[in-house]
């Protein structure tokens, strides 16, 4: 047999690598970073499920093609550092992302962690979608003009949780108010106000306030029996344990008025904290997985992330929200380049989201036009179960 020369093996390998588009058209990678809790209690207490639930949005994505810019396709991949639930592991994650990992975009953190991570990411352009936020200085307001906001915050939720309370219960007026004493009280509570007032409810003696590291709710739970005359509890916003162990001494204490929070706390878990027949008549903002009225996309993922991870884990879909827009807008932009991106966003005043139309709207709230309005699910307590208590239009938030 004749034996090939070195020139007609590389010009037939060539021939067919040329020809062969499978092998010739490579997919690019972007790198997409996400700053949560690894480790420490926000890990248990928020941002496992999170996490969990956004690493299902980037497999979704990657499945369907990925992103595709002008022709080009691009795979996500995510990159995520470890907070380690304190400040300090926030500007340290920060940190690595932008300047060791190279990343322009970051999806994240939650709650009062966003102050900590802007000081990082604004000097660097670097374009970050946040999880929860709090509406406190420095998370998303004028001097963040690299950073936006989805409907998973303080505000957005209340608006939820509020509409489904008035829903269910037309004729309700009085209830006490409570809230953790965090630092954003002077911010959320005189909004939280006025979107209660809005919805016809009158807020009955002075707000609750208790620290976040609480653990023996006696003391507040007292001074919840002691207001006369409500006919509900509305906790702002708190983690798992406040709202458990509030539930628990309201019902041994024989009061078993309705309690709702603008967190997106699963029901299941506070009835795992408080007991079933404690957790009767608690309601949160937080999807459920039986809710009829879930758009197709988020019940898909939460078919995969049941099958991954177990029917009593919490649905969280606050960071793959922010995944799905930025896919949304670098399509858009036909770019990814975070001044393009941003840049395009800042054109815009409606957005699709997987969780229905979203208004772009917020300079009157946050003092900047960088919030996505989008529908959100409301879950009660009910019958030994969680339940849907409505899928809420949350509207323009001005």
């Amino acid at each position: 047999m004749r034996r090939l020369s070195l020139f007609t093996i590389l010009a037939v390998t060539i021939m067919i690598f040329t020809a062969s588009p499978c092998l010739s058209a490579k997919t690019k990678t972007l790198k997409i970073g996400t700053l949560m809790a690894v480790t420490g209690w926000w890990a248990s207490a928020f941002d496992t499920p999170i996490l969990n639930m956004t690493k299902i949005g980037v497999e979704m994505i990657n499945e369907q093609g990925g992103i595709t810019v002008k022709g080009k396709k691009y795979k996500i991949e995510l990159i995520v550092e470890d907070i380690k639930s304190n400040f300090n592991g926030v500007v340290s994650a920060a940190n690595k992302l932008i300047y060791d990992r190279k990343v322009k975009f970051i999806l994240g953190p939650s709650g009062f962690f966003v102050s900590a991570a802007t000081p990082v990411t604004e000097p660097a352009k670097v374009m970050m979608v946040v999880g929860w936020h709090l509406n406190m200085p420095g998370e998303v307001d004028a001097t963040t003009p690299h950073t936006f906001a989805n409907s998973h915050g303080s505000t957005t939720h209340d608006i939820a949780v509020i509409k489904s309370m008035r829903h269910d219960f037309p004729k309700m007026k009085k209830i006490a108010l409570a809230a953790p004493d965090d630092g954003a009280i002077p911010h959320q509570i005189p909004i939280v106000k006025k979107l209660l007032a809005d919805n016809g409810f009158t807020v009955v003696g002075d707000i609750i306030k208790f620290p976040n590291e609480m653990e023996d709710f006696s003391p507040i739970v007292a001074k919840m029996l002691s207001i006369k005359g409500i006919e509900a509890i509305f906790v702002e916003k708190c983690a798992p344990p406040h709202l458990g162990s509030i539930m628990k001494g309201l019902r041994e204490a024989g009061n078993h008025l309705p309690v709702f929070t603008g967190s997106p706390i699963s029901t299941a878990v506070v009835a795992a904290i408080a007991g079933p027949r404690a957790a009767e008549g608690v309601r949160a903002a937080i999807e459920t997985r039986n809710d009829p009225n879930m758009p197709p996309i988020m019940t898909e993922m939460a078919r995969r992330y049941t099958e991954k991870y177990g029917t009593d884990t919490p649905l969280s879909y606050q960071c793959v929200t922010g995944l799905y827009i930025l896919k949304t807008l670098m399509e858009a932009a036909q770019s990814v380049d975070p001044k393009k991106v941003m840049a395009k966003f800042n054109s815009m005043n409606k957005i699709d989201t997987i969780a229905g139309p979203g208004l772009i709207c917020g300079e009157k709230t946050f003092g900047i036009k960088h919030l996505v309005a989008h529908p959100l699910g409301v879950q009660k307590f009910e019958n030994g179960k969680p339940q849907p208590a409505g899928w809420i239009d949350i509207g323009f938030v001005p």
